[in-house]
């Protein structure tokens, strides 16, 4: 096994302006195991979302996340340090049914570019929806 040394962190920031709109900031740094041959790879990422409220329970929403994937590399296996990129762009409309209960639906792009590895690369374009509930 390749041991990590290193940071690791995780920070969300949300701030409220004028009781309408939502700006979240959010940094994560960590280590996921991997599926290639690669023990592991350095998860960094980085985004931030925009949540406004349009006008009763209506509200609308846009997104953005980048991360970057660095694959340490194993002389001892011949395998090179790699890095690799995922974009997420996304938006939604969401509806608050009560103080409780929202139904939204969503838009999301996400992208994966690797100049290392070009057949890891890939696009997908996904549109769902969620029902959120808190208790």
């Amino acid at each position: 096994a390749v041991p990590y040394e290193g940071v690791t962190a995780s920070v969300d920031i949300g701030y409220v302006l004028l009781g309408r709109t939502r700006f979240d900031v959010r940094v994560n740094r960590d280590t996921t195991y991997s599926l290639a041959e690669q023990p592991y790879y350095l998860s960094t990422s980085y985004g931030g979302e925009v949540l406004h409220n349009v006008a009763g329970p209506l509200d609308v929403s846009a997104r953005y996340t980048r991360e970057l994937l660095d694959y340490p590399g194993i002389d001892g296996r011949f395998l090179a340090p790699q890095q690799t990129r995922v974009n997420r762009y996304g938006g939604a409309v969401l509806v608050r049914a009560t103080e409780r209960f929202r139904l939204g639906v969503h838009y999301e792009f996400n992208e994966r570019l690797s100049d290392d590895t070009p057949s890891l690369e890939f696009d997908r374009r996904r549109m769902y929806t969620t029902i959120t509930y808190g208790f």
